[in-house]
């Protein structure tokens, strides 16, 4: 269930008009306030209500007061409300190319046609091995117990027939549509109770057929009324039991996706019987909404994934730039440091004079030469660029 909030906005002559023609309370549901809230409202804009008793007054024919006329107001003509409307939110169907949903959605249009309506019948003809077995643990010819495998039935006595009947239908129903019932212990617990367990298009759901119960007086015998006289803190106790009354609820026990049904129970209108087909209806949307859940989770993966490579190759490419950066700085230094040795170099010459063969001057302005066109950065640049060429 979600809210969608409704804005409009009335005049304040139509508002002073519906006032005078619909009682305070009739116009305030309207509004979606409260007949107090849209009080309120009319003494903020200055327009006059009918007095207590106006409505009864005029229903029978008295004395009612004239409507006064509407006062001058100096603010906003215009009466804004906001109307709260409650709505279903729709299960989420992402993928409609996704086979299992293709499927899926022909299996709930079956159900929805008039002739695949499934009919309960009136006694149980050639039943289900699960509903014979059910039937003798509950009628006692087999001793019931935790470890029996059974339906998960739990009636009273008087409508064990009704219940295997329901259960026996939709057990046939649905394996006649593809799936499958299975009956399933705990297996962490043996002693617990036995699952019934429908499995539709790779899903399984646990479910269960209960009766309700109503809760009555105790009302004594003669013999129990003569035992309690014996203890006198019993003497006005109450004391309630709990009879089963015919009501039964048909109900998913696993947990459904937001948005869909969990549970059928009779109504005065219909019964559990008459809504087989939407129950099979309702697992089915399960199995879809799951998948869809299952495409979407996928996809915010993908989509996550996207995003952390797209962010991996931009600080990859931050980084490299980085270091074609540095490497250039680096290049400019080089090539002015080369440049700063030659121009020493000569400098030396040229302050020495001429420059005798063989002499240390020469040797050292050898080496130092050799120095600069190791540091020249520009030279190994261009010979780079031509080995490319």
């Amino acid at each position: 269930m979600y809210y969608h909030k409704k804005h409009f906005s009335v005049k304040r002559e139509e508002l002073y008009e519906r006032i005078w023609t619909q009682p305070v309370v009739q116009v305030a549901k309207e509004y979606g306030l409260s007949d107090v809230g849209l009080r309120k409202k009319c003494k903020k804009f200055k327009i006059p209500l009918p007095p207590l008793g106006y409505w009864a007054k005029k229903q029978f024919g008295k004395p009612i007061q004239e409507r006064p006329p509407l006062p001058f107001y100096d603010g906003d003509d215009e009466i804004k409300f906001e109307i709260e409307d409650k709505k279903e939110k729709e299960p989420e169907i992402l993928d409609l190319e996704d086979p299992l949903v293709i499927e899926g959605q022909k299996k709930i249009a079956f159900e929805e046609l008039e002739e695949n309506k499934i009919k309960v019948p009136e006694s149980l003809i050639s039943p289900h091995p699960f509903v014979i077995q059910t039937q003798q643990i509950l009628n006692g010819i087999k001793t019931p117990g935790h470890r029996e495998i059974c339906l998960d039935i739990d009636v009273g006595k008087n409508s064990i027939n009704r219940a295997l009947r329901l259960m026996d239908t939709l057990i046939k129903a649905v394996e006649s549509r593809g799936f499958k019932v299975s009956l399933n212990k705990d297996t962490y617990n043996e002693y617990a109770y036995c699952k019934t367990c429908i499995q539709v298009l790779g899903r399984s759901f646990e479910i269960r057929l209960r009766e309700h119960t109503t809760r009555k007086l105790k009302v004594f015998t003669k013999e129990e009324r003569k035992e309690r006289a014996k203890y006198p803190w019993l003497h006005n106790r109450i004391e309630y039991f709990w009879e089963h009354n015919g009501k039964f609820t048909l109900e998913i026990k696993s947990g459904m996706p937001y948005g869909l049904r969990e549970n059928w129970s009779d109504t005065e209108r219909t019964k559990v019987e008459n809504r087989l087909n939407n129950f099979i209806s309702e697992l089915i949307k399960a199995v879809i909404q799951r998948r869809s859940n299952e495409i979407k989770e996928k996809r915010k993966e993908l989509e996550r994934l996207e995003r952390e490579r797209q962010r991996a190759e931009k600080e990859r490419l931050r980084k490299e730039e980085e270091a074609r950066v540095e490497e250039l700085y680096n290049e400019v230094t080089d090539w002015h440091m080369a440049e700063y040795i030659r121009a020493y170099i000569k400098a030396v010459k040229d302050k020495h004079g001429e420059v005798t063969p063989g002499s240390e001057l020469e040797k050292w302005s050898t080496w130092a030469s050799k120095q600069a066109d190791c540091l020249d950065s520009l030279a190994k640049r261009l010979k780079h660029e031509e080995k490319k060429d």
